[in-house]
């Protein structure tokens, strides 16, 4: 019995497995046609089954049943034979280079983060432009859904991709004018970015200083507070 199959099992039927997973039926439902549940669902079958059905017993079938084939090859050549004479040979890498496939990894640090599989599923979809009136018509939706989470009718409020430190950055040049004092507590890098960030935005940091990988001494961050009200 495949995992497709084990999971119709342990949940009662194809309806309530993909109610468990929430995916329309059809998705299940090729599943168990082809014998296989994808990879990328590895680590969300174990959550849901409680390890009935482990991640690695879903990458290895899905690596089994849907191999990934490269162009045939020699071992010692990368990208096919390439004589000494070749312009191209002397850019040659020097070992073998093979498709890239990440392996199963729990992130736990700030970022990146966990990807939920719906999210990954909807990224595989066809890309459209931004100038596409149906991106047009969901960037819309998705301002106003913002706005109402923080509570607000600013019609500039939308979503920004980036790292970490871009919301950071917002934070200190919608919050802080040339003037205010900002109290950082600098135990590492992040807090080296945020007394940047202050002094740009014309603030005077006050900082609360503590050694590199160490928590901040609450007792310090209390004093400083109470100095600069």
């Amino acid at each position: 019995m495949n995992c497709a199959e084990r999971l119709v099992e342990i949940f009662g039927s194809q309806a309530e497995l993909a109610r468990a997973f929430q995916l329309d039926r059809a998705v299940v439902h090729n599943w168990v046609k082809v014998g296989y549940v994808p990879a990328r669902w590895a680590g969300e079958v174990e959550r849901l089954t409680q390890g009935r059905i482990s991640a690695v017993e879903v990458i290895n079938e899905a690596s089994a049943k849907n191999p990934v084939r490269v162009k045939s090859r020699p071992g010692d050549a990368p990208f096919g034979i390439l004589s000494e004479t070749d312009p191209m040979s002397q850019y040659t890498p020097a070992k073998r280079i093979y498709s890239f496939h990440p392996p199963q990894r729990t992130l736990m640090g700030p970022g990146p983060t966990e990807i939920h599989p719906r999210v990954l599923t909807t990224m595989s979809q066809p890309a459209i432009g931004y100038l596409d009136p149906v991106f047009v018509e969901m960037m819309e939706e998705l301002k106003s859904l913002l706005r109402y989470v923080y509570q607000t009718k600013n019609p500039l409020t939308f979503p920004l991709s980036g790292p970490g430190s871009v919301g950071m950055e917002y934070c200190f040049v919608n919050m802080v004018v040339p003037g205010d004092k900002v109290i950082v507590c600098q135990n590492g890098v992040f807090g080296g970015r945020m007394l940047e960030n202050a002094a740009r935005c014309g603030g005077s940091p006050v900082v609360v200083e503590d050694k590199w990988g160490e928590p901040v001494d609450p007792q310090k961050l209390e004093d400083a507070l109470k100095k600069n009200k």
